[in-house]
């Protein structure tokens, strides 16, 4: 095997030095009273990994049905040498499924696990970008793969997702990597080597979230032209299919655990209540010619979004550029072809994350055009396409930078800060929806729900009439600090609190007019106001802190 150049190990590096920063943004506080895990939704770790992990041996109906396995069998494995350390060391002595789960400083020990959980997520999400640069190289040269590794890295959710325990940058990674295992075989055709190679890693992307099928769609194409010798390319690709269902039955937990499995596939198939319940809430889009046409403006809209305006519009060159200049390459926008077919027919949910796949292989394209036009001999071509490149790339690097700064100086550091200074042991506080979202609380503090909270998709009460009964209740009790935080069950999304909170209550808080009134607010203002970010999927990092006194 070929050593890899040298630029594939600075790529790495710099992209582990860009997504570094913020890493450690919204570790889980998990002190026995309310949060149970960080502020990233769809992130279980660590709890929800060694929940997931004692399943397969002691089974429970409470299952996170979501995702397939191999992230959480990752982390676990992750976890294990600083587990048995903590053992040797006595400081994990009789493991319990309740709180402190055995450990003599719980607070410390998960956070320390959710932190080597996001150190996996980083080597995932370098492993895009290295892939990008790889394809590059592999399909066209130098320059292209290092234009495209940046493109890639620059993704504007990327800031985001390559610093939490979420499996969307690990699927990536992982797809990433056998797309460009793929490449190769394009270019030079199909060994047993390669063949083992994309099996493996196509299965264990797979393996972490099944939307990576859509990118492997466009498979039969690959096979049928791979290789000069049919019979031997046949028998490799063979051997690929196989290691690759291996390895989707591995490691997403079907060789262990059948029926959890089944019942994975059930959920997000849509077959249970509760994922009826979620594609309907998350704004799922109809089957009909309104709903095609404004789904499919939503998906060039959030493709511009995680690109820039710009990096769609040189995508689209370079892939129609390369398609009349050579159409072998530009077959490797198949993959991007077949997965936003896939998004289109059987997702059709309102997902930045969900884009995430087809960007990246656009990225690839807008090397190819900055490229083309850097050696085209017409200035104006030249002047265009540096212009483009620089407010593509650009653009998306100071709302990378301003996304950093928002979530190393979360609101909720602030609050923490200033609650410590106002709260004493015994004092109560309540807040509004889910636990997750909130800031680190002082010791001794009682904390609890101001109102029954079911999740994002169980509907509330937030009538006048609630909100009366609300005001009434904190007479008798007496919180001494109520909270109100947006969260991911905010109806409409952008709303100041969340589901739970009738809006007449809220109104009379900040009027002045309840017995209640707001005696603080944190939120940290945006680095770089003027680059206008678009919002993630939910409003996770840095959301308004409201707090309210008697």
């Amino acid at each position: 095997m070929r050593r890899p150049p040298g630029a594939v190990w600075g790529i790495a590096v710099g992209a582990l030095l860009l997504f570094t920063p913020a890493a450690w943004w919204g570790l889980p506080i998990i002190d026995g009273r309310a949060a149970e895990r960080g502020w990233a939704v769809d992130d279980e770790t660590p709890l929800g990994t060694l929940a997931e992990v004692r399943n397969l041996i002691v089974p429970s109906p409470d299952r996170n049905l979501g995702y397939p396995l191999f992230y959480t069998f990752a982390s676990a494995a992750v976890y294990a040498p600083y587990l048995v350390y903590l053992r040797v060391t006595g400081r994990f002595a009789q493991p319990s499924a309740e709180y402190p789960y055995g450990l003599a400083d719980a607070t410390s020990s998960l956070r320390t696990m959710a932190l080597l959980s996001r150190v996996l997520t980083l080597l995932f999400a370098s492993a895009i970008v290295v892939a990008a640069y790889g394809i590059g190289r592999t399909v066209w040269d130098h320059a292209v793969g290092v234009l495209g590794a940046v493109a890639a890295a620059v993704m504007y959710p990327m800031a985001y997702y390559s610093r939490t325990g979420n499996v969307d940058a690990p699927m990536l990674g992982l797809a990433a990597l056998a797309l460009m295992v793929l490449a190769i075989i394009h270019r030079d055709g199909m060994t047993r080597r390669r063949a083992m190679a994309f099996g493996v890693l196509a299965g264990l992307s797979l393996a972490t979230k099944e939307a990576a099928l859509g990118l492997f769609l466009a498979m039969p194409y690959f096979v049928a032209t791979s290789g000069r010798n049919g019979a031997i390319a046949w028998r490799w690709w063979r051997l690929a299919a196989l290691v690759a269902l291996a390895a989707l039955a591995v490691g997403s937990g079907l060789a262990v655990d059948p029926e959890r499995y089944v019942a994975h596939l059930r959920f997000i198939a849509g077959l249970g209540d509760s994922s009826l319940q979620m594609r309907t809430d998350l704004g799922s889009f109809p089957m009909s010619l309104a709903g095609h046409w404004q789904y499919l403006r939503f998906i060039v809209a959030r493709l511009a979004d995680i690109l820039t305006l710009p990096g769609f519009v040189l995508a689209v060159a370079g892939v129609g550029l390369t398609a009349w200049q050579a159409p072998r390459k530009a077959a490797l926008a198949l993959p991007c072809l077949t997965y936003l077919a896939f998004v289109f027919v059987l997702l059709r949910w309102g997902q930045l994350r969900y884009l995430l796949p087809a960007a990246f292989v656009l990225t690839l394209y807008i090397g190819v055009a900055l490229v083309a036009a850097w050696r085209s001999r017409r200035l104006a071509v030249r002047t265009a396409g540096v212009t483009l490149g620089a407010l593509a790339l650009g653009l998306n690097g100071l709302r990378y930078a301003d996304l950093t700064h928002a979530m190393l100086n979360d609101s909720r550091y602030a609050a923490a800060d200033w609650l410590a200074t106002r709260l004493e042991p015994g004092d109560r506080i309540e807040y509004f929806g889910a636990a997750q979202k909130l800031p680190r609380l002082p010791a001794g503090v009682t904390v609890t729900l101001a109102a029954p909270y079911h999740g994002m998709f169980a509907s509330y009460d937030t009538s006048a009439a609630r909100a009366d009964d609300l005001l009434q209740a904190w007479e008798t009790r007496r919180p001494d600090l109520i909270l109100v935080i947006p969260d991911h069950s905010s109806r409409p999304p952008h709303a100041p609190y969340d589901a739970t909170v009738p809006p007449s209550l809220f109104h009379r808080l900040e009027s002045d007019s309840a017995s209640y009134r707001r005696v603080a607010m944190f939120q940290t203002p945006p680095l770089l106001p003027w680059v206008r970010r678009p919002p993630l999927d939910y409003p996770v990092v840095n959301p308004p802190v409201r707090v309210y006194g008697r």
